[in-house]
């Protein structure tokens, strides 16, 4: 689901385009958020226009208001079902109740988030071997725009392939070797493996091939390859295989991604 068709279904609700965006992008990303969040996301001063928006949102039940501590201000947590439908995102963790260190983190993610629009969101759903799964990714360029940091989140609820379920996340820095005129991609995973892998000579523009060069903390001979295929300018698909010792590649897991997000 596009983002812009998120931000269109939240306004039917009797919100401003401006006001939708901020909503979409705290149920994404944080499902909590500041009054003073949103006001720096509208370019506003914090005052009567960021008050009524948040009374709006207690009043209507779109969200709830808690103290913080020492009563110096109020956290609000979106949580209302049917914007969270609207959205693609019924059953998001994010309408739960949440522990202090959820919200915590839940906060610094929106700053995070709000202060770098450079940074291109996407989300799919992914299948293969270890079951079906919600997957998040993040891509950014860092150090100057020599390098593209990729951060993936893969949560599989429990399922027949996977029945306690799992989360997995995991790193990835693109480089490109100017020696050897090819892409490189170090990828380090939650599990402590760390992948190093290089572009195909034969990779083409909505194709590009990264094959494994080493890889740490895995028996001797396994093999990795991760394929990017563009369906189009905000859609790709990943696809990661695996290939034992003296074995030939086999699918591990599929994953159409869509951008999720565009400042408004």
């Amino acid at each position: 689901m596009r983002f812009d068709d998120r931000v269109h279904a939240v306004a039917g609700f009797g919100f401003t385009p401006r006001q939708a965006c901020f909503l979409v992008i705290v149920m994404l990303h944080a499902g909590v958020c500041l009054p003073r969040q949103y006001a720096a996301f509208a370019g506003i001063v914090h005052g009567q226009k960021t008050r009524m928006f948040f009374a709006k949102l207690v009043k209507s039940r779109y969200a709830s208001a808690y103290r913080c501590r020492h009563n110096r201000g109020r956290i609000y947590q979106v949580h209302h079902k049917a914007l969270y439908r609207v959205i693609g995102q019924t059953d998001s963790r994010h309408r739960r109740p949440l522990s202090p260190a959820r919200v915590v983190r839940g906060l610094m993610l929106l700053d995070a988030v709000l202060a770098y629009p450079g940074l291109r969101w996407w989300e799919g759903t992914s299948d293969g071997q270890p079951g079906a799964a919600r997957v998040q990714s993040e891509y950014m360029r860092i150090l100057n725009s020599r390098f593209i940091r990729a951060q993936n989140q893969s949560v599989y609820q429990p399922q027949d392939k996977n029945p306690k379920g799992e989360t997995h996340e995991d790193l990835a820095v693109f480089s490109f070797d100017t020696t050897r005129r090819r892409a490189i991609m170090r990828q380090f995973h939650v599990e402590g493996f760390v992948n190093q892998y290089a572009a195909d000579l034969d990779s083409e523009p909505t194709r590009f091939v990264f094959t494994t060069e080493a890889i740490e903390n895995i028996p001797p001979g396994w093999r990795a390859r991760e394929t990017y295929v563009v369906l189009g300018p905000n859609e790709f698909e990943e696809v990661f295989e695996l290939a034992g010792p003296g074995k030939m590649f086999e699918l591990y897991s599929s994953t159409p991604e869509a951008h999720s997000m565009t400042f408004c």
